[in-house]
């Protein structure tokens, strides 16, 4: 890509250049979603903690406790969260298992048990919010009907606007995020 023109360095992101033999189009890449989610779950889960600065620390320790108070409570908090999808290493290609995890239904439990008081759960906002935000963008980047709604509808000409600014949004959001180290 570098050869044509683009680059995916993360200071100099140009994903979209000229096409080699035909001058008035142009070619645009873009990261496979299904490969990134997982990739993130895998990030998430080897470092234990993300920097969202100015938010705090997204870390893998919330799913972990999820999934312990669900499985002592016995009910889950809308979300498929599973001892599988924890301990997925044996499984890491299964693009179902990473969705489930980095979701917005476990944004939403831990945002109940947040605003809820629970113990151990104070400190779930930049999770939620990491979780939201990719969530939101896989959907857009893996939409392909036009009936269906909201995030997950296919790109259009009508809501292009909207979706390029919500692109430009989660670019400049996932940009900002830190390793555990500062």
């Amino acid at each position: 890509m570098l050869n044509l023109g683009g680059s995916l360095k993360s200071d100099s992101i140009n994903s979209i250049f000229p096409h080699p033999w035909l001058s008035e189009m142009s070619v645009a890449t873009i990261f496979d979603p299904c490969h990134m989610i997982k990739l993130l779950r895998n990030l998430l889960n080897e470092y234990e903690i993300i920097n969202v600065p100015g938010i705090g620390k997204a870390r893998w320790k919330h799913f972990e406790m999820l999934h312990q108070l669900q499985l002592r409570e016995g009910l889950t908090l809308a979300n498929k969260l599973t001892k599988q999808h924890l301990e997925y290493k044996t499984q890491k290609m299964k693009v179902r298992l990473a969705v489930q995890v980095i979701s917005a239904s476990c944004a939403s439990a831990l945002k109940y048990l947040r605003t809820n008081n629970y113990p151990g759960f104070e400190d779930t906002l930049a999770t939620e919010i990491l979780l939201e935000k990719v969530d939101r963008l896989f959907d857009t980047l893996n939409s392909r009907s036009k009936f269906a709604s909201g995030y997950k509808a296919a790109i259009t000409r009508n809501t292009a606007n909207a979706n390029i600014t919500l692109l430009s949004e989660t670019r400049k959001f996932l940009l900002s995020l830190e390793d555990s180290t500062h």
